[in-house]
């Protein structure tokens, strides 16, 4: 077990290399590696909601971020990513939901 979270590790550290260099295909496929190791990386589904959302693919970052949200509901980084990316399509209401949301956390 532990030396697949070593290898989980390793390819999502390769993944971000690649996403640095804007090789965002090859880094996804890295990404997808890691996955198969461990199934609830979170940290890799918010990265791929970040550089959707940073392509203006808001849709696709929303996906990413509800991933997490399933398995988190009270994460605020993603929450407010979430909410962003409503923001960004126009849509207040939905963002106004994540982001009410998000003051509503206790920490």
């Amino acid at each position: 077990m532990l030396d697949n979270k070593k290898n989980a590790e390793e390819w999502y550290d390769n993944g971000i290399t690649f996403c640095e260099r804007g090789k965002y295909g090859q880094g996804f496929k890295c990404f997808d590696k890691a996955l198969e190791i461990n199934s609830n990386f979170k940290k890799i589904w918010y990265i791929e909601g970040s550089i959707f959302g940073k392509l203006g693919k808001y849709k696709e970052a929303i996906e990413y971020f509800d991933k997490i949200l399933k398995i988190d509901p009270d994460n605020q980084k993603t929450l407010y990513s979430k909410g962003w990316s409503f923001f960004e399509l126009g849509k207040g209401e939905e963002a106004y939901k994540c982001f009410d949301q998000v003051k509503d956390v206790k920490i």
